[in-house]
């Protein structure tokens, strides 16, 4: 939950859909050509940005969270999304809160929070450490 002390270490929560069944983000993902030679590196001169589309929690994630990442709801959605043609408004009807009756959620082990060198990963750290 959030923490209540700004000093207070933040705990990390982990998410699942439909009992940890795979699912899929609403994203975007977009290129443009650098405007300066110089800065295009030694990829192939384009600058690749995405990002995720968040929305309004459900009851679950808002006991954590003022947003949640738009989940898409099935295969169908999934497909959808990934259309040429699809109209912005069909795009922002699927850009909804996930039921939370869909979601079960758990805190992580707070070492989620640390990145960078020495920091340490793996699925073990989906889990909390017992107290």
């Amino acid at each position: 939950m959030k923490a209540e002390d700004p000093k207070q270490p933040r705990q990390p929560w982990r998410f699942t859909v439909d009992g940890g069944e795979t699912f899929a983000f609403a994203g975007l993902c977009t290129r443009k050509q650098w405007e300066d030679p110089d800065d295009r590196g030694l990829d192939d001169g384009w600058l690749y940005s995405c990002t995720i589309l968040t929305t309004t929690p459900n009851e679950l994630v808002a006991k954590v969270h003022d947003r949640m990442p738009a989940i898409l709801p099935n295969a169908e959605a999934e497909a959808a999304w990934l259309r040429p043609d699809l109209e912005l408004e069909e795009a922002v009807a699927m850009c909804g809160p996930l039921p939370a009756a869909r979601m079960e959620s758990a805190p992580a082990n707070p070492k989620l929070n640390k990145v960078g060198k020495g920091s340490e990963e793996g699925p073990e750290l989906l889990v909390a450490p017992q107290s």
